[in-house]
């Protein structure tokens, strides 16, 4: 040591007690700062990298502010976002050896993966290994779908400690369009369940007040040999053993593991096809603005606003709503568009699930038209064949 810092140290000893204990929480201070500045050059170090390893990565801002990298994706719709993150998780499991098993959640935009409490550390310690250098992040869910803090990016590091020993762990990529505008996030991610063996559950000092929580009510040695979920579902939050008899469920044409109790019917599903019915009509067109004006003329005396050309006009809200159907609700069968002789010049007629129907095809009297009455066209739709 040398004699300037030992001079340095005996002058600081002679001092009062209270001018040296600020000097030391000085001095603590700073090193948390140093550590902090540190820390945030190494995660910008990571990002940088991660953004420079795939072109298709993206910076942008989250809701709250907090800087996310997203990927960009050529298409989009929810069904392929949830899906992908399903993926992720259970390639994780796959390749850790982790046995998994899906759940029925009580969200429509994501998809619930079960695995035991024991096999945690090894699943985890795979996602770390497989998602190191992509953007995928992790989260601890709250009550409602939310969030408990903001999401950590696996590039950047460990998890949080709070997120590493929740019960429940989401996983997600988020998901850009072309221009970077967020298309998904993390409510569309999956969530993964860390479910307590039941003799575990039992030993453990709060059983009581938890066992009171549970949906499913079982004796104690039933409990035994169970398997506990850490939070409700839409069928069981307790698995006996007689009951984990193994099934399969497909998503986007993949077949994964889950159990009998989990793939029957409920009340709550829909299982009957659904089609969607758009009135449509091109405002613009010439012929039929004249033929409007013409029978406008020989009708009795009709408010103007009922009437105006604002009631038909059209800023392509159809290309918009179709877009939306086909992004956010993959469960609509068949799409008609019923319309006066015309198309959308847009309009891929062509595509799977679409047609055009006309007037004529739907009104039981060809005589009355044509109908510019949008609630007279509306009695006519259950004549649609399909």
């Amino acid at each position: 040591m040398g004699a300037a810092i030992r001079i340095r140290q005996a002058g600081e000893r002679l001092l009062p007690p209270a001018v040296r204990a600020r000097r030391t929480e000085q001095r603590h201070r700073e090193r948390e700062a140093a550590e902090a500045r540190r820390h945030a050059e190494r995660i910008a170090r990571r990002r940088e990298s991660l953004l420079a390893s795939d072109d298709r990565l993206r910076p942008f801002d989250g809701p709250d502010g907090q800087g996310l990298i997203g990927l960009r994706a050529e298409a989009f719709t929810t069904r392929e976002a949830s899906a992908a993150n399903l993926d992720l998780v259970t390639e994780a499991a796959v390749r850790a050896g982790v046995d998994y098993f899906l759940v029925p959640g009580r969200s429509r935009t994501r998809h619930v993966v079960g695995i035991r409490r024991a096999d945690k550390k090894t699943f985890l310690n795979a996602m770390r290994e497989l998602y190191r250098d992509s953007a995928v992040y992790a989260a601890k869910p709250a009550s409602g779908g939310t969030l408990e803090a903001s999401p950590a990016l696996y590039a950047e590091g460990a998890l949080p400690e709070e997120v590493k020993k929740a019960g429940v762990i989401r996983f997600a990529r988020y998901l850009l369009g072309p221009s970077g505008r967020l298309l998904a996030g993390l409510e569309h991610g999956c969530d993964v369940e860390f479910w307590r063996d039941g003799d575990k559950f039992l030993d453990d000092p709060a059983y009581a007040d938890k066992y009171a929580r549970l949906r499913v009510q079982v004796p104690e040695d039933v409990l035994a040999r169970s398997w506990v979920a850490p939070r409700r579902n839409r069928v069981a939050d307790v698995l006996p053993a007689d009951q984990r008899v193994p099934a399969a469920a497909v998503v986007a044409g993949r077949r994964h593991p889950t159990f009998e109790p989990f793939t029957r019917p409920r009340v709550d599903q829909v299982d009957f096809p659904i089609d969607v019915v758009y009135t449509w009509m091109d405002g613009d067109d010439p012929e039929l603005a004249a033929e409007r004006a013409r029978h406008r003329s020989r009708a009795a005396r009709i408010a103007e606003r009922e009437t105006g050309a604002s009631r038909y006009t059209s800023r392509d809200e159809l290309k918009y709503s179709l877009r939306s159907v086909h992004a956010y609700a993959p469960f609509v069968r068949n799409i008609y568009i019923v319309t006066d002789r015309q198309t959308p010049p847009w309009l891929d007629s062509s595509a799977d699930g679409v047609s055009v129907i006309d007037h004529r095809d739907v009104f039981s009297d060809t005589d009355v038209l044509p109908v510019f009455n949008s609630h007279a066209i509306e009695t006519q739709l259950h004549h649609i064949t399909g």
